[in-house]
């Protein structure tokens, strides 16, 4: 354990999945696929920094069984400043040992970064057990300490594996889970509802539904407005590409649209790629890119979109029980963002999105329709208008939140 020296006296540790762009870099090279999840730990970590609260981090870098090409892959740590300090845990990849190994390798780092500390505050993004475990271990060395646990997902609805031993191992693994939460002292939900599923009791909690970077203004302005420019109408989905994510409604819905001037283009991985490809083939208005590493091929292709779409259908069972991270980063982006009217959207976004008027084929594509023959005026005060409205959910003032809640424990 020499080699995890945590180099500050820092009161907040941050347990999760935490990397910079070479980081991720490296694990998209060697075939992972993570963004989404990394950006919104970094955005909060920023948040809590920008408010004076500097925390060290302990990595522990999730990744499916092998996806990822080696067996044993090391990751450097390195210190995003001179105020933290990052330990990254590496992993193997063998589905059981890796987490027998990370469970043991997370919760020696957190107690040795834990020991003689004044009012120690842990962390913990995700509902994932070695985390939860190395948490509450390091918590009962120090009775001072406290553990507050980041929530943007449920398990049971993270996974559509069938298979009879994988659930048996996930229901095992969600007792662990909620015996961990017991132990808890407070929780950051992305969704009010989703306190219906957890064991919270009366523990306090705050709900941060989603963050986004902080946004200029005249960089904003300028990407609303070529995108209002541009003759192509290009609607884009990226993520999960799966059936359970509503993408073949989406390609349905498209299919119906007789304008040339209409894009469909798909990036991401997902059980619905090959669904994808066949109506690829018999549609050239229609592009998948594939999972894309470079963040910035991937930035440069978003910025040429017109709408965004998110397809998760009301009726799906996860869609009051979470809040999709991708929804912030499209309406960041400057453009147009529709989708269904989702449980878990508070109402404050509904003159910001555009909503299906209802969970049908026709309906989606009447909508996309509609806002393909937008002015180009019309189209730049829908997005323009939510510019202040965007800015109450950078880090630093999502993170006000968890800093209220702080103040209480």
């Amino acid at each position: 354990m020499s080699k995890y020296n945590f180099l500050t006296n820092n009161n907040y540790l941050f347990i999760g999945a935490i990397g910079d762009d070479s980081t991720i870099k490296k694990l998209n090279s060697l075939g992972g696929n993570v963004s989404t999840g990394y950006n919104v730990q970094r955005k909060m970590m920023d948040g809590l920094e920008s408010l004076g609260y500097y925390s060290d981090a302990i990595t522990g870098h999730v990744s499916p069984p092998f996806h990822i090409k080696g067996l044993v892959i090391n990751f450097a740590s390195s210190n995003r400043n001179e105020n933290v300090t990052d330990i990254s845990i590496g992993f193997v990849n063998l589905p059981v040992l890796d987490k027998i190994i990370k469970k043991y390798k997370i919760s020696k780092a957190s107690k040795k970064w834990i020991q003689g500390k004044e009012n120690p505050c842990i962390f913990v993004y995700s509902l994932t057990s070695y985390y939860l475990i190395g948490a509450i271990k390091a918590k009962k060395i120090n009775s001072k300490g406290k553990c507050i646990v980041i929530i943007p997902d449920l398990p049971e609805y993270m996974s559509f594996n069938r298979n009879v031993l994988y659930r048996t191992l996930k229901k095992i693994d969600r007792i662990i889970i909620n015996h961990c939460i017991r132990q808890a002292d407070a929780l950051v939900l992305f969704s009010e509802k989703m306190k219906e599923k957890l064991p919270i009791k009366d523990k306090p909690y705050v709900v941060v539904e989603g963050i986004i970077r902080n946004i200029n203004k005249a960089d904003y302005l300028s990407s609303v407005e070529k995108r209002a420019s541009n003759s192509e109408r290009i609607i884009m989905l990226t993520g999960n590409l799966s059936y359970e994510e509503g993408i073949p409604q989406l390609l349905d819905a498209f299919s119906g649209i007789k304008e040339e001037n209409c894009k469909l283009w798909l990036t991401g991985d997902g059980n619905a790629v090959n669904l994808i490809n066949e109506y690829a083939k018999s549609d050239d208005r229609i592009t998948y890119y594939g999972y894309i590493n470079s963040y910035t091929e991937f930035a440069m292709l978003q910025q040429k979109a017109y709408i965004f779409v998110l397809m998760v259908s009301p009726r799906a069972a996860k869609s009051p029980y979470y809040f999709p991270s991708k929804l912030m980063e499209y309406l960041a982006s400057g453009g147009i963002v529709a989708c269904h009217k989702l449980s878990c959207i508070p109402k404050e976004y509904d003159e910001h999105l555009e909503y299906f008027e209802a969970d049908t084929t026709d309906d989606v594509r009447r909508k996309l329709e509609e806002l393909c023959v937008l002015e180009s005026q019309a189209y730049i005060e829908k997005a323009t208008s939510r510019y202040d409205f965007l800015c109450h959910k950078c880090p630093e003032e999502q993170m006000k939140k968890v800093e209220a809640m702080l103040k209480i424990l």
